[in-house]
């Protein structure tokens, strides 16, 4: 039987991962909560995955990590929650007979930052803005035409290369697309009355122009970061959830530096 074509393979999973995403963020603040706990799961699930080889972990470990992570989509209760599971996660090393123990550690404490702040920050902004959820995929939006803006112009005229080390494609002038792409909504946000773009904050149109230009830099430097661990571990993705696109954590890599920057800025203009 003749397989399917890749393009459509690529595009199909990739409507599917956006519907997902959006209809999360429509169904307001419990929708974000929902979308997080999936994150969760998966990325956490992943990320124990590509470092298997690393530091062996026990399945009864990676459910535990799974639980500590997921916690945080929970405001307060869950928060308090998570700080004690972090801590149990410290004995549970000191009583672990294994060679790789301390690996196995080290590599959950980042996990648990790499992942935990930024789920929890992304939940957090699901219930601050003016409509629930809206805020969160006003910001997705700005990743995903970040990505589009970065990738059209970089192909056409990129010519001098961002970090070739780390990511030999990525250009300064498909960063310089990229950023164009993310102004030209958030000026749209800015002064139309969208429900995308409603949030309580002084100097709406300014608010915006800043945070695309905020959402396009650690956008880049997010995807740049876990190109960093893929090309560590000497992987090409870091799973294979998503056809035609890898793993999960491919997809929401740029997400995990946006979202705990968004919720300082937020915080920071409406001090």
């Amino acid at each position: 039987m003749k397989s399917a074509n890749p393009v459509i393979t690529r595009a199909l999973s990739g409507v599917v991962y956006v519907a997902v995403i959006v209809c999360a963020c429509i169904l307001g603040e419990y929708g974000v909560m929902a979308l997080g706990l999936l994150f969760s799961i998966l990325s956490v699930v992943e990320y124990k995955n590509m470092y298997a080889s690393h530091a062996k972990t026990s399945k009864w470990i990676i459910a535990y990590d799974v639980v500590a992570v997921a916690s945080l989509v929970i405001p307060v209760a869950g928060w308090l929650l998570a700080i004690l599971l972090y801590i149990g996660r410290m004995i549970i090393m000191i009583y672990d007979k294994g060679t790789d123990n301390v690996n196995a550690f080290r590599d959950d404490m980042m996990m648990y930052l790499y992942l935990g702040i930024p789920i929890a920050s992304m939940v957090s902004l699901g219930y601050l803005s003016g409509v629930p959820g809206m805020l969160v995929l006003a910001i997705f939006i700005m990743i995903w035409l970040n990505d589009t803006g970065a990738y059209c112009v970089g192909s056409l005229i990129g010519r001098h290369k961002m970090f070739p080390r780390v990511s030999p494609k990525k250009s300064w002038e498909g960063f310089i697309g990229g950023m164009m792409f993310c102004v030209a909504f958030g000026v749209i946000l800015g002064v139309t009355t969208w429900p995308l773009g409603s949030i309580r904050v002084h100097e709406r149109l300014f608010f915006w122009i800043t945070a695309s230009v905020v959402i396009c830099i650690t956008s880049t430097f997010g995807d740049l970061f876990e190109s960093c661990l893929k090309r560590n571990l000497n992987i090409k993705d870091s799973g294979h959830l998503i056809p035609g696109h890898g793993g999960i954590l491919d997809r929401i890599d740029s997400m995990l530096l946006v979202m705990p920057a968004m919720l300082i800025l937020l915080l920071l203009w409406t001090l």
